[in-house]
């Protein structure tokens, strides 16, 4: 499933801004262990809030600049959208570990973007991933340019800097911001999707895998599309016989010995896992 970013290099400073932000699609036990965290004498780590969250399949937090890096580099499909402080350089990291994520990355480009982290993802994605610029927001306490501004106009030809950054900073403490903010992650068409339906994803991606989670949020993010019936009908039967072929062979010794030969009886199975809902 597609999940929020939030990148914060202090994460315990900002856990209120994490329940306040991701409210919506938090679920109540998640809440609950991020809201434990640090409640004592000793304070909390960024390890210990994203400990907290681990297991949460909407929303994901970040403190280290090289992780997100590579969590971009290898999942850069993964996510809805992507809020990432500019400044990251609280949680500390060394040229080696971002080489090993980024072989562009040079020592030059670690004095310029010092304290400019966030800066250096908008070159990235100009670079690696220029479909999902617009899913990229940034949080900052200074509106001063981009670190590599001239650089980066000519990467991204055509693309007005000046627009994005009216639209993609959001600047912390300022209360419209943060207001706009929260729209934006509240009104996210594929993620309220996934919200509704996690029971279901949460199936399809533990018995059958991520890709056919995501096949089916596809399907429900065309269901009113006429000109998408056909094919969406025919990728959920395909789902369907999957699934039922997953728990034939793997869960349910009784439907595997009544229903799945040579070929499955979906008919069959359907109504074998009617009749017998204890096995459920």
């Amino acid at each position: 499933m597609k999940k929020f970013l939030y990148v914060e290099d202090e994460l315990p400073l900002h856990k209120e801004n994490i329940l306040r932000l991701f409210d919506k699609f938090l679920t109540e036990e998640e809440k609950k262990a991020l809201k434990e965290v640090g409640n004592d004498e000793f304070g909390s780590t960024n390890l210990e809030i994203k400990n907290a969250l681990k297991n949460c399949s909407l929303v994901e937090v970040e403190s280290s600049f090289p992780e997100t890096l590579q969590k971009i580099k290898e999942n850069p499909d993964g996510y809805e959208l992507f809020v990432i402080d500019r400044n990251l350089a609280k949680d500390a990291y060394t040229f080696e570990q971002i080489r090993k994520t980024d072989s562009d990355f040079t020592e030059e480009r670690l004095k310029k973007f010092r304290q400019r982290e966030g800066d250096y993802f908008l070159r990235y994605f100009a670079n690696h991933n220029r479909k999902n610029l617009e899913k990229l927001y940034f949080l900052t306490g200074n509106d001063d340019a981009f670190r590599d501004g001239d650089e980066l106009k000519d990467l991204l030809e055509n693309f007005d800097l000046n627009e994005f950054r009216s639209t993609h900073f959001f600047e912390k403490g300022r209360q419209e911001d943060t207001k706009t903010l929260l729209k934006l992650i509240n009104d996210s068409e594929t993620i309220n999707l996934q919200r509704e339906n996690r029971f279901y994803l949460e199936v399809l991606e533990k018995w059958l895998g991520a890709t056919e989670s995501s096949d089916f949020t596809k399907i429900l993010l065309t269901k009113n599309k006429t000109d998408k019936l056909k094919s969406n009908l025919k990728d959920l039967r395909e789902l369907q016989e999957k699934l039922l072929k997953k728990l034939a062979s793997e869960v349910f010794p009784g439907l595997r010995n009544k229903c799945l030969g040579a070929k499955l009886n979906v008919r069959g199975a359907l109504k074998w896992l009617n009749e017998n809902p204890a096995t459920l």
